[in-house]
């Protein structure tokens, strides 16, 4: 009887092993899908800014041009009763930097 539970236990710390290294090697593909994921995303960031450039010279990039609507406010925040826009909106005037600026002004740190 001692024996067929030292040969179970034996069997279980393998598997216990093997789902170990199983974990570890999922681990690494999902922060390596997520690198990826990442980079895609910085990549669609800048080619949609610079469409919106080469269509519009001078316009600010789309994320800059839209407002928040007021059925995405924040609640309990409240919004301009005189104009109906969400009090964080992002106005025209302010231009946001784009991908490029922010690269550069991070590789000068």
């Amino acid at each position: 009887m001692l024996e067929q539970f030292q040969q179970r236990l034996d069997a279980l710390k393998t598997e216990y092993a093997s789902s170990q290294n199983a974990m570890a090697d999922l681990n690494a593909k999902r922060a390596a899908l997520r690198d990826t994921m990442l980079r895609l995303s910085g990549a669609i960031q800048v080619l949609e800014e610079e469409l919106t450039r080469a269509g519009n010279p001078g316009a600010a990039p789309p994320s800059a041009l839209s407002e928040t609507p007021a059925s995405t406010a924040v609640p309990g925040t409240a919004s301009s009763s005189t104009s109906g826009a969400a009090i964080n909106a992002v106005p025209n005037a302010i231009p946001l930097p784009s991908t490029y600026e922010i690269l550069d002004a991070n590789d000068s740190v």
